[in-house]
């Protein structure tokens, strides 16, 4: 049964009868279908609601894996371009000490000459 307007006025009726201590037996009967009626009705809405909250738990947990994959791979790339730094530095410091070590070299042989 689909549960409308004309369903919730007449629930509230047998309800406010039933407080007052007023039901006939066929009353009572209908407000126990009704009662039974809003509980398969919500329990109908809430199924639906958790099968919508579990499949967007399932793409937000694809999305999370989806970005946790991508910064580990960012991680990656930033420990490939530390370790090229690293190098750099290191060949810019044997760059260095070359360069110092020829000019010295070089120094040494040109005050040796003496001018024609």
């Amino acid at each position: 049964m689909e549960w409308n307007e004309q369903l919730t006025d007449r629930f509230d009726e047998l309800r406010l009868k039933q407080l007052a201590g007023e039901l006939t037996v066929a009353e009572q009967e209908e407000l126990s279908q009704l009662i039974q009626t809003v509980q398969v009705n919500e329990t109908r809405l809430l199924v639906a609601y958790f099968d919508r909250v579990a499949a967007e738990n399932i793409g937000l947990q694809t999305k999370l894996q989806a970005v946790q994959d991508e910064n580990e791979a960012l991680g990656q790339l930033a420990i490939q371009q530390e370790q090229l730094v690293a190098d750099a530095r290191r060949w810019l410091a044997e760059f260095d000490r070359r360069n110092t070590q020829i000019q010295k070299s070089y120094m040494h042989l040109t005050s040796n000459i003496s001018p024609a």
